[in-house]
């Protein structure tokens, strides 16, 4: 009787250990589970991919099941099936950590609303202001107040507080107009990538207070910006 050649028997090794670890069920319900939260809740377009063929598989796999049960076979065992699951699911949203578990957004009207407050816990008079999506600055003179990931750090003994050639109070900006700003920035650069940063400055010693949006863009031109007064009116 001819032995079984060394592929069979490593293909039949590999179905075993599958078979075995439960991922015939695990990895089309973890590609299910991570293509939802990453392509559907956030929009990343590799995550739409994996919900379609997460989805796909996942019928498959019920299927199988199905077929498995008319037959009288134990399908899998289920607990290291919902085992695998976690953990390719874990495995999967890795990349997605910060959104999911950091802080808000701080470019959106509800990050916004909550990092400026916490800048005005400290003080209620900068003379710059730097918003990315993760961090805002607040500078007052040399000393720094950060808020980042749900984290406040405040300028330690800033006694000076702001260079008056710049400074001026929180009130008098209307940070809720910054993501009706950052849409038409987007608008006046469809080759827009990301929005970089967002700044509000007083330029000079009794010039108005700006509000600048800068913008990433494709192609010659890597760089836009949308100026406007402190109401949020472009120019």
């Amino acid at each position: 009787m001819p032995l079984p050649s060394r592929s069979i028997l490593e293909q039949d090794v590999r179905a075993k250990i599958i078979k075995s670890l439960g991922l015939l069920y695990a990895v089309p319900l973890a590609l299910l589970v991570v293509g939802v939260v990453g392509g559907l809740v956030l929009g990343e377009g590799l995550y739409l991919a994996a919900f379609g063929v997460g989805a796909a598989g996942t019928l498959a796999a019920v299927f199988a099941l199905v077929v498995a049960r008319m037959n009288g076979r134990a399908a899998a065992d289920w607990t290291r099936v919902a085992v695998a699951t976690v953990v390719l699911v874990v495995a999967g949203l890795l990349p997605l950590r910060a959104e999911l578990f950091g802080g808000p957004d701080l470019l959106t009207a509800e990050g916004l609303e909550t990092g400026v407050e916490e800048l005005r816990s400290v003080a209620t008079t900068y003379d710059a202001i730097h918003i990315e999506h993760d961090v805002i600055r607040g500078q007052r003179g040399d000393r720094a107040v950060i808020y980042r990931d749900g984290d406040l750090s405040p300028a330690p003994g800033d006694a000076a507080g702001p260079d008056p050639d710049y400074a001026f109070g929180l009130d008098e900006v209307d940070f809720g107009a910054v993501p009706g700003l950052i849409d038409q920035a987007r608008q006046r650069y469809p080759d827009a990538t990301d929005v970089l940063r967002v700044e509000v400055t007083r330029p000079r010693r009794g010039e108005p207070v700006e509000i600048r949006v800068h913008v990433g863009r494709s192609g010659a031109e890597r760089r836009g910006e949308l100026v406007a007064d402190a109401s949020g009116n472009p120019r």
